[in-house]
């Protein structure tokens, strides 16, 4: 005989008919408001709102068996409920008959064992995936406390599930990363999902483990509780750990080559200065000065990428504010009739192209300090300027004028016979950039130039 006593039944509408409750009294059928999700639905619902309600129950209940107690006057009404699929079943209370009612109990019984079969069923085969599943599975309380535990544990942690169970998460969790952990339990109160996250687990032999961990809320009419998939990633972080030393090493070493070339050309720059007071010959003693800056300018730059917290590029406004005040300072400018502007935006070039910019500011300052404004040249206010800008993302212009006497007819700046001006021609075919001169109103050397140097 079968049991109703374990089905739950749920009521609605209006009261319940005396001979429906005897009926089911008689089958054994506790009828009481179940505390869980209903097996079946039971409803005595006025015609002319019972459409409504019984969309609302079935969407609070999708699983359970509907059966509909309806007067004979609505018997076309139950039959439009069955064609909506929003009674599986209904039962006239008119003409009541016992065998009926005992059918539709019969039903949603058969309905209730095969939901409750197909239920363990896909309950093995997940049980069967948790079993050969390499990553780690759990169900935890809100608290933390475990429920479940996957057999990975074992062969990934060293604890089996039985150890687990019972015990705290934090219980193992490095305690560097238990405020992490409970943040994540915390938002998981409110939201459905947390991850993944990155924390330490300590394994049975004492040593830690790297998770990466993602967190979903469970919860169903019995409890409410937290699945948790957990990935070892231990190998990967070490092996990023490595590559952070590798790289701190390489930018070490970085700074400590451009230190040293640094030194090296601030050494080579000392003999030639010491060389340069030593002679007698000031045609000898101007080539070497000459030189001796042009090696200063290439150390300036090493210094500022020295100095940088990108070892790959440097700041050319910076670099180039700086080379100009030495120059100005080395030619004994500093308290002079003749000003220095800077119109300088924050560009970042790598080492060689800046170097480059360097040596050509070098050779167009120091031409303009020099010659642009002779003791019998008359200017209320000498000004040299200097500017560097980005014309497009990837197009640059470095700019040198004064307003001087400008260039003497017989210097050809495209042509040139000096080694100052053959090098600016050089270093821009090396920018794979190109130069315009325009001799009006003193000197302006512009050089437009691509971010990236081209081929020569």
């Amino acid at each position: 005989m079968t049991d109703f006593a374990s089905l739950r039944i749920a009521y609605r509408g209006s009261d319940l008919p005396t001979e429906v409750k005897k009926a089911l009294e008689t089958f054994g059928v506790a009828f009481e408001l179940p505390t869980g999700s209903p097996d079946l639905l039971m409803g005595t619902f006025s015609a002319e709102n019972a459409t409504r309600e019984w969309q609302t129950w079935r969407q609070e209940a999708p699983e359970a068996w509907a059966l509909a107690l309806v007067s004979a006057a609505d018997q076309n009404k139950a039959l439009s409920w069955l064609e909506q699929g929003l009674i599986d079943d209904y039962l006239c209370f008119d003409n009541f008959d016992e065998a009926q009612l005992k059918r539709g109990l019969l039903m949603a019984f058969q309905h209730h064992q095969k939901s409750l079969l197909a239920k363990q069923k896909l309950s093995a085969r997940l049980s069967g995936f948790s079993e050969i599943m390499l990553d780690l599975l759990a169900e935890f309380s809100e608290q933390g406390i475990y429920l479940y535990a996957s057999p990975s544990h074992l062969t990934t942690l060293g604890y089996s599930p039985e150890e687990l169970k019972g015990h705290s998460l934090f219980d193992w969790v490095h305690p560097e990363d238990q405020g992490l952990v409970a943040e994540g339990l915390e938002i998981l109160k409110s939201q459905n999902h947390y991850g993944p996250i990155e924390c330490r687990y300590r394994h049975k032999n004492g040593h830690y483990l790297w998770l990466s961990c993602q967190a979903s809320q469970f919860h169903d009419e019995q409890h409410r509780s937290l699945m948790v998939g957990a990935r070892d990633i231990t190998h990967l972080k070490e092996t990023q750990f490595k590559l952070e030393r590798s790289l701190q090493n390489r930018e070490y070493l970085l700074q400590e080559v451009y230190h040293r070339v640094k030194n090296n050309l601030q050494v080579i720059s000392s003999m030639l200065s010491l060389q340069a007071r030593r002679s007698e010959d000031p045609q000898t003693s101007r080539v070497l000065r000459e030189t001796q800056n042009r090696i200063l300018t290439m150390a300036l730059a090493h210094e500022k990428l020295y100095e940088s917290h990108n070892l790959e590029k440097i700041d050319i406004a910076e670099y180039l504010r700086d080379l100009s005040q030495y120059l100005f300072h080395a030619y004994g400018m500093g308290l002079s009739a003749i000003s220095l502007e800077h119109e300088c935006e924050s560009v970042h070039m790598d080492i060689d192209q800046s170097i480059s910019c360097g040596l050509i500011v070098n050779e167009l300052l120091s031409n303009a300090i020099k010659f642009a404004f002779p003791k019998h040249h008359t200017c209320e206010n000498c000004v040299i300027s200097l500017k560097i800008r980005s014309l497009e993302p990837d197009l640059f212009e470095l700019v040198v004028r004064d307003n001087g006497i400008g260039l003497p007819s017989q210097i050809e700046p495209l042509s040139p016979q000096t080694l100052g001006l053959r090098l600016v021609n050089s270093l821009s075919r090396q920018l794979g950039g190109r130069i315009f001169v325009d001799n009006e109103s003193g000197t302006r050397i512009s050089i437009l130039f691509p971010r990236q140097r081209e081929a020569p």
